[in-house]
């Protein structure tokens, strides 16, 4: 609307975790042989990240693609995917891909620094990688911002056309802008 103008934008990056088990029949889940499995390891992860990671203003991550079994096979280009299991069999592979949105490069080095201490916490005979790509930065809400915002809204007001506020970045996505705003 014409009453909203945006000072900061969150930046948008990617995540992909992997997961291994050891595959065998279930009777033998959580023996010292087996171990807890992929999918266990995986639920494991995921909560931890909802219960240690989540918090901080402006912080979102979200967890779009889960699959686990005996079997993945996920196609990266178009986010399709086969799996093959039994429900009496230790699931021996597990993958989940995510989004994480952060309001500076601080907070978005800060979450996957806990990410990354979480998922090398593994369950017993299991293992675990992450991986982060980038996709925009974030679009800060510098004090030039705000200063900008401020002028923007007087000359609003002095037309007559009433009060400029910011936009709440939380309910925007990332933009092209997040690339040069810093200059």
């Amino acid at each position: 609307g014409f009453n909203y103008a945006t000072v900061a934008r969150r930046g948008a990056s990617g995540w992909a975790l992997e997961v291994g088990g050891k595959r065998a029949h279930s009777s033998a889940v959580f023996s010292d042989r087996v171990g807890a499995g992929a999918i266990f390891e995986m639920s494991r992860i995921l909560h931890q990240f909802y219960t240690d990671v989540k918090g901080d203003d402006l912080l979102t991550f979200n967890p779009g693609i889960l699959m686990g079994g005996t079997f993945v096979d996920f196609d990266e280009k178009t986010s399709k995917g086969e799996v093959f299991g039994k429900s009496n069999v230790v699931a021996q592979k597990a993958i989940a891909r995510g989004g994480l949105r952060f309001i500076s490069e601080e907070q978005k080095e800060r979450a996957r620094e806990k990410m990354r201490e979480i998922v090398a916490q593994n369950l017993p005979k299991t293992s675990a990688s992450i991986s982060f790509t980038d996709s925009y930065p974030a679009m800060e809400p510098t004090a030039g911002n705000k200063k900008l915002l401020e002028r923007l809204n007087q000359v609003s007001l002095d037309l007559g056309q009433g009060q400029v506020l910011p936009y709440d970045p939380g309910r925007r996505g990332a933009a092209d802008v997040s690339f040069v705003a810093a200059y």
